[in-house]
C-alpha cells in the first residue's frame, strides 16, 4: 500500500524567525559585520560565544600582540558539532527567505546589539535599548543580555545553548 500524496514538502517543517531560538545571535552575527567583521568571522564569533566550550585562556606577553587575551574554543559543550558546524547553521539560517516584518525585526535587534558593544553614551543609549526592546518584544531580552554589555558588568553574559 503506498501513501497518498499530500503536496506538501517532506520532513519537518521550518520554524519561522519568531519561533527560532537562534534569533537574537543571528542579530549578533549582523551586528559583527556591521561592526566590520567578516561574514566567516561574524558567525564563527557569534557560534563561539553561543555554543563554545572554552578551552585555554592565555594572556599574549610578546610580540605585537602584547596585552591582548587569547581564548581558545574548540567544541560545542556536551555535543559532537564543532563550532565551524553551528556557524554554518546560523549563516544558512540567515540566508532564508524572510518576510518584511522579520527582516525589520532583524534589523532592529542587531541595531541593539551595535548600540550595547560599542556605545559611549550609557544613559541616553539605555533608555534607547529598553524602548526597542519594548517595540520589539523583547524587553526580558534586552534586560537579561543587553543591559548588562552596556553597563559593562560582562564581557558579555552566559550564552549556554538552551533545552
Amino acid at each position: 500500500m503506498v501513501t497518498p500524496k499530500t503536496g506538501r514538502p517532506r520532513g519537518r517543517p521550518r520554524k519561522t524567525l519568531f519561533d527560532d531560538p537562534d534569533r537574537y545571535w543571528i542579530a549578533y552575527a549582523l551586528a559583527l559585520q556591521a561592526a566590520g567583521c567578516s561574514e566567516n568571522k561574524a558567525f564563527d564569533l557569534a557560534a563561539a560565544r553561543v555554543y563554545g566550550h572554552v578551552d585555554r585562556i592565555e594572556e599574549i606577553a610578546s610580540g605585537e600582540l602584547t596585552g591582548w587575551t587569547k581564548v581558545s574554543v574548540s567544541r560545542v559543550e556536551r555535543s559532537a558539532t564543532t563550532i565551524f558546524g553551528k556557524a554554518s547553521t546560523l549563516r544558512r539560517k540567515t540566508n532564508v527567505a524572510r518576510t518584511e516584518i522579520e527582516t525589520l525585526w532583524l534589523t532592529l535587534l542587531a541595531r541593539a546589539w551595535m548600540q550595547a558593544l560599542l556605545s559611549k553614551d550609557h544613559e541616553r543609549n539605555r533608555l534607547h535599548l529598553q524602548v526597542l526592546g519594548k517595540h520589539l518584544g523583547e524587553e526580558a531580552f534586552v534586560d537579561r543580555v543587553l543591559l548588562p554589555i552596556l553597563d559593562k558588568k560582562s564581557a558579555l553574559p552566559d550564552f549556554s545553548p538552551r533545552d
